[in-house]
């Protein structure tokens, strides 16, 4: 019996992603749990491992490495010894993309994934490019005419089918730099936001947190998801989350940190933040910032968030609108930690301030039970002074 090999789906928004090296060759056999191939998603690269055991053979006309593919696309089959595969046999035609193994019901595979009508014979001919760009276009190439050979569709048709303002910016000198697959979950995100967020602003007096790092090493980072942690365990409506059910109150703090990297934006993730202490939050932020860097994140390593906190502080930043990581209730800016005078009595002296911006979902919390969460934070910053 023919196993089918497909795209799995590693995260819940998870639509398409990035083929990448083939880790069992043509013909070889391969066991249950065997890693098989390498996958881009969404926020991680993922060795993908087989559901089955049998003889390796790939679609002769399926992706290459670099290919972008769907959710549930079939890249080939596992077969017994002796057995014919099935695109071998006469009149077949590949299946459209499918909802992969373990995918829940109620999550159907987005328009993008959905099979466009077929020629005369089985398939719509497209070349890799024209079909990344008219994806990033929005262009639904299923109805453009090709001008290539045997009619495949080019670059070009996408370009002269989509919308004026766009082609012709396209067509002037400069080059177009793909979309990665944490890019494009970032815009998808963005584009379909309608949550009434609201920001507030906070400078605090941050002696303590430079004489702390200074003492034990530890990051400005990992000392505030300690002291956020905590608050969050005070505050459980801050660490709450946004459904057409209601608002879920999750058992445990899971803090989300934004990493910066050169596919985009990664929030890995410190599970039951407020359970561990400072060194064990230190060297977990450096495993998943090292992982991020390296694109060597697995999946698991970004799901389960249920707070976030991005820090610009390193870039000079004091206040910024930090974007809200749906559907959790906030998110946490750090600005930058620098000199300035501070009023201490009715004298004036220099200190060291850091600057705090707090983005909230107003439809969970109103702005008072917000505030209070900052400032319970602020005063655990300045009780390290204290302490």
């Amino acid at each position: 019996m023919a196993f089918e090999v497909l795209v799995p789906r590693l995260g819940w928004t998870m639509e398409e992603g990035v083929l990448g090296d083939w880790l069992k060759k043509e013909g070889d056999q391969v066991t249950r749990g065997d890693p098989l191939f390498i996958l881009e998603g969404e926020k991680a690269t993922q060795d993908v491992e087989s559901l089955d055991t049998g003889i390796l053979r790939l679609l002769p006309s399926g992706p290459k490495p670099g290919d972008t593919v769907q959710v549930g696309q079939l890249l080939g089959f596992l077969l017994e010894e002796g057995e014919t595969p099935p695109f071998e046999e006469a009149g077949y035609v590949p299946p459209p993309p499918s909802p992969s193994p373990g995918t829940p019901p109620d999550l159907p595979l987005t328009p993008a994934a959905r099979p466009a009508a077929p020629s005369s014979t089985g398939r719509i001919a497209i070349t890799p490019r024209a079909r990344r760009l008219a994806s990033e276009l929005h262009v639904d190439w299923t109805t453009v005419t090709g001008s290539g050979r045997d009619g495949r569709i080019r670059a070009a048709d996408i370009l002269s089918s989509s919308p004026p303002d766009i082609s012709e910016s396209l067509q002037q000198p400069g080059h177009l730099q793909e979309l990665s697959p944490v890019r494009k979950v970032i815009a998808r995100r963005l584009a379909g936001a309608k949550v009434p967020a609201v920001t507030l602003f906070r400078t605090v007096n941050a002696q303590g947190l430079v004489s702390h790092r200074e003492s034990s090493g530890s990051s400005y980072t990992t000392q505030l998801i300690r002291i956020v942690a905590g608050a969050l365990r005070a505050h459980p409506a801050m660490n709450s989350s946004w459904t057409d059910q209601g608002i879920f109150i999750p058992d445990q703090v899971n803090i989300a940190f934004a990493v910066d990297t050169d596919g985009g934006l990664l929030a890995p993730v410190i599970p039951q933040a407020d359970t561990l202490d400072e060194p064990e939050i230190e060297s977990l932020c450096g495993d998943l910032t090292a992982g991020a860097l390296a694109g060597k994140l697995a999946a698991d390593d970004c799901r389960g968030g249920t707070f976030t906190i991005s820090n610009l502080g390193m870039y000079g930043v004091e206040h910024f609108t930090p974007l809200l990581n749906p559907p959790q209730c906030a998110t946490l800016g750090i600005g930058a930690i620098s000199p300035a005078p501070i009023c201490t009595g009715e004298s004036i002296v220099a200190g060291i301030v850091c600057h705090l911006s707090l983005t909230f979902d107003h439809r969970i919390v109103d702005g008072a039970p917000a505030a209070r969460f900052l400032d319970h934070i602020c005063r655990e910053i300045v009780g390290i002074t204290k302490s």
